[in-house]
């Protein structure tokens, strides 16, 4: 078949035709394509002939100008961050926490974040990790050390009131914040080790002193006593028949001690009769 045969046999079926402006649609629609889905997670900002639009393009089936619309797409799933965060208290004493933090673009707000500030990233490190920061400086601030790590969940407490009104003019959203860690810098556990190990170094030492002290009173409560009994047995010596009983006294601990007792004491008179009497003297 000829090309003249073929002409005529087009022209004389249009039937033929039909299918092709079907076919030049479903080639448009795919080249054109308006529709654009956006995925659980994500929202968009719309860009007209690349000026970002006010109106946010939210997950599910959204209609664009093709050629004319841009999207930009961010993620708004939770984000979440640690940082180690040295601060100091309010009796100037050094103080380190690992804070974690947990936040996500606010949905509606995506296209005030790409025109104010690009990227997730950048609103990351330029606002939520810096506000983090300084809110826990600034409780930490107001409180002793002993009062920031014995009550962590009143420190937690005032650091989330704080970032969530220095957040309030950002277009984010806190979801969430914790203290991982809570202690004094290394520098101070060294101090208060060694303040702990002085103390207790004096406190021995004062219970010493103490025990000595008392060592001594007691030696001195005996000497008194001593000195007192010594004086009784003085005054006692001098008192009436003290001689005679003296005698007595000398006549048994020679006995007790095995010596040989003496059958006469002589102590003078009546005396000396009644003393050799006691003795059994004949």
């Amino acid at each position: 078949m000829n090309a003249t045969q073929r002409y005529r046999l087009l022209r004389e079926n249009p039937t033929f035709w039909r299918p092709l402006p079907i076919a030049a649609a479903v080639v448009a629609a795919l080249i054109l394509n308006p529709l654009r889905v956006i995925p659980e997670g994500t929202a968009c900002a719309k860009l007209r002939l690349g000026k970002v639009q006010d109106q946010p393009l939210l997950p599910g089936l959204n209609v664009v100008i093709p050629f004319i619309d841009g999207l930009d797409c961010m993620d708004v799933k939770v984000q979440s961050f640690q940082r180690q965060v040295a601060a100091a208290t309010s009796n100037i004493q050094d103080l380190n926490a690992r804070l974690a933090v947990q936040w996500r673009v606010n949905p509606l707000q995506v296209p005030r974040v790409r025109r104010e500030f690009g990227t997730l990233e950048a609103i990351a490190k330029g606002i939520v990790d810096p506000k983090a920061e300084e809110s826990f400086k600034t409780v930490s601030s107001t409180r002793t050390l002993d009062m920031a790590i014995g009550e962590r969940i009143k420190l937690k407490s005032d650091w989330e009131r704080i970032i969530k009104n220095n957040l309030r003019p950002y277009p984010v959203e806190l979801i969430g914040l914790d203290v991982v860690n809570l202690a004094p810098s290394k520098r101070v556990s060294d101090a208060i080790e060694t303040k702990q190990v002085a103390e207790q170094e004096a406190l021995a030492a004062t219970y010493k002193a103490t025990a000595k002290k008392n060592e001594a009173l007691g030696v001195i409560e005996e000497a008194r006593g001593q000195a007192e009994a010594n004086r009784l047995k003085a005054e006692s010596l001098r008192a009436p028949g003290a001689r005679e009983v003296a005698e007595l006294e000398k006549v048994r601990l020679w006995a007790q001690n095995g010596s040989r007792v003496p059958n006469t004491l002589i102590v003078g008179g009546e005396g000396g009769f009644w003393l050799s009497r006691l003795l059994g003297i004949r």
